[in-house]
């Protein structure tokens, strides 16, 4: 099963710690649960959101992208071990966005294409995580989406629309 993991940073506490070495230390420490690749979002004190994510390893991956994390007050850190969806391609790699929600999933989901068939959406990639996001991306309410949801998941999102700054869990 994949490896997720994330922070989100107090006002108070922004620019004591060192988010870069946090989200290296993360993903390295995550690496055993999944190889086939390695995603970071990162939100900082702004509100701006930055999505790097690659078909490799996490300690390749924090290597060959020095300091990012650096100024983060939010992270998402993913490392997948691929079950369903090929890792060459980018949209089956997590954070998955869907909209203005960025999200990470470990877990399986068993009616990932009813949710689809019964709302009509477009999918974009293969992986069955992404219906958890395109649910909470178009139902208003999280509780309402996570409802339509068949399986098991821990989860962790950034609604950019509602504010950036802000990690969901489920």
């Amino acid at each position: 099963m994949c490896g997720i993991a994330g922070f989100c940073i107090s006002d108070a506490d922004y620019g004591k710690i060192d988010t870069a070495a946090m989200v290296a230390r993360l993903a390295e420490l995550m690496e055993y649960r999944g190889k086939d690749a390695t995603g970071v979002l990162t939100v900082n004190k702004r509100g701006r959101i930055e999505l790097r994510k690659a078909k490799i390893k996490a300690t390749d991956f924090i290597k060959g992208r020095a300091g990012i994390g650096t100024a983060a007050q939010v992270a998402l850190i993913h490392t997948r071990a691929s079950t369903q969806g090929s890792p060459d391609n980018p949209l089956n790699n997590h954070p998955i966005r869907v909209g203005d929600v960025f999200g990470i999933h470990n877990g399986m989901i068993h009616n990932d294409d009813h949710i689809y068939q019964k709302h009509g959406w477009d999918r974009a990639g293969q992986v069955d995580s992404e219906a958890i996001f395109a649910a909470i991306h178009h139902l208003p309410i999280p509780g309402d989406a996570l409802g339509q949801v068949d399986g098991s998941y821990a989860i962790a999102w950034v609604d950019a629309a509602v504010n950036p700054r802000t990690l969901w869990l489920a």
